[in-house]
């Protein structure tokens, strides 16, 4: 059974009065049959990246995605 949690961007539009249509990118975490997604973390798609080759890198537990993604946004 593998318990790692694989971790990856994903590109959504997003549509806002002022701004239009734009885009985004969200960060979906999924470990087996558990998958978490968190919307509009950020229009920079390198930031987003990066974020995500740290969690795979330090093999980020799905348990803990959501606490750590806001502290890094902090």
């Amino acid at each position: 059974m593998n318990n790692k949690t694989n971790y990856r961007v994903i590109k959504e539009l997003c549509e806002d009065r002022e701004l239009g249509i734009y885009s985004t990118y969200g960060i979906v975490a999924q470990c087996g049959e558990q998958k978490e997604c968190i919307h509009d973390v950020t229009t920079d798609y390198a930031f987003a990246s990066a974020l995500v080759d740290v969690f795979n890198r330090n093999e980020l537990s799905i348990i803990h995605f959501s606490e750590v993604l806001e502290d890094m946004l902090c």
